[in-house]
């Protein structure tokens, strides 16, 4: 994947921002937190391989990541925060990822949310994305809320939007 800062600046970004935004003392960094940062920019990778937008894809098919397009740097958190839970349940990392991606872009999401592999945030800015199931091609603009509550029948949503972009 072409990136726009390599791998150990991106890391190090994250983790200034980080700090910046939660002074508190628990620092960006552990086996942890590499683990979930690899994990991330692999999942990110994967995703946007499947995005025909304009700056997700270089003209030979690379994805293509920068950590100043805001909706991409969106979808980064949360296949990053959403890695570390999944790795090692780190909930203050965790929270502070997502509080990071509300403050810069106005959403949330929960790090326990299962996104498909393959989805957009596009402009995500007022969306709230509940703990629902999702399918491949998942798309969200602005001001989206999901619901987390139960359908009538007791069941989670299920919501499939297609393949809009991908």
């Amino acid at each position: 994947m072409i990136l726009s800062l390599n791998r150990k600046e991106l890391q190090e970004y994250v983790a200034r921002q980080i700090e910046t935004y939660f002074p508190d003392g628990n620092r960006f960094h552990g086996d942890d937190v590499d683990e979930a940062f690899s994990l991330a920019l692999y999942r990110l990778e994967k995703c946007f391989k499947h995005i025909v937008l304009r700056n997700y894809r270089a003209e030979n098919g690379e994805a293509c990541f920068s950590h100043l397009h805001s909706d991409q740097y969106s979808q980064f958190l949360y296949f990053l925060s959403n890695s570390l839970w999944n790795l090692s349940g780190n909930t203050i990392l965790c929270s502070k990822i997502i509080n990071l991606n509300k403050y810069l872009n106005g959403m949330f999401y929960s790090y326990k949310c299962k996104l498909p592999e393959i989805f957009l945030f596009a402009h995500p800015v007022g969306s709230i994305i509940g703990n629902a199931s999702y399918s491949d091609g998942l798309v969200v603009f602005q001001n989206v809320t999901i619901n987390t509550g139960d359908d009538a029948r007791g069941g989670g949503v299920l919501l499939n939007l297609g393949k809009v972009f991908f």
